[in-house]
């Protein structure tokens, strides 16, 4: 069985090739946070816990630093501004740098549409008067998971986690 007309035109496979030569450096450039104590100030990302007023972890913006208070911005959607006090502060991190998720998401996109390509290349190719081969299932396969590995990747690229670092409160 001939199915040389999935690689017609652009070429999944140059796309994807094309797709993680383009993704892969911003994901391997991924900044390592410094292994010295972090200081905060102003406009820096934080997250922290200080009951009674905040029991769970919560994320914020730094407004200003007092001797005593941190003056935080939680957004609106938040609770909105607040003062925390320092001596109540049980655990205090800085965000010292963001990485992209490219690898993760072309991670996921791979192994979904390698999973969604090969049950479609099964049920193509099951059946009494098989004529597809090897060649064939890993075609059809390679040809499905290429837009999902593609998509995976990029979605990864505009996804961004926290590098945190504890700060000492001493």
């Amino acid at each position: 069985m001939d199915l040389s007309f999935l690689l017609s035109g652009p070429g999944p496979l140059r796309i994807l090739i094309a797709a993680v030569a383009i993704l892969l450096p911003g994901a391997l450039d991924a900044q390592q946070p410094d292994t010295d104590t972090a200081v905060i100030a102003t406009g820096d990302r934080v997250r922290f816990v200080a009951p009674p007023r905040f029991p769970d972890r919560t994320i914020g913006t730094v407004l200003d630093v007092d001797s005593d208070r941190l003056h935080i911005d939680r957004k609106r959607s938040r609770g909105g501004p607040a003062e925390v006090r320092i001596d109540e502060i049980q655990s205090l991190e800085v965000s010292v740098a963001q990485s992209r998720q490219t690898a993760l998401g072309l991670a996921i996109g791979t192994g979904v549409g390698l999973s969604i390509g090969g049950l479609l290349a099964w049920a193509y190719c099951d059946g009494p008067d098989n004529l597809c081969d090897f060649g064939d299932v890993a075609l059809i396969t390679a040809v499905v998971a290429a837009p999902f590995a593609a998509a995976g990747g990029l979605l990864g690229a505009f996804s961004f986690e926290h590098d945190w670092q504890e700060v000492s409160l001493n």
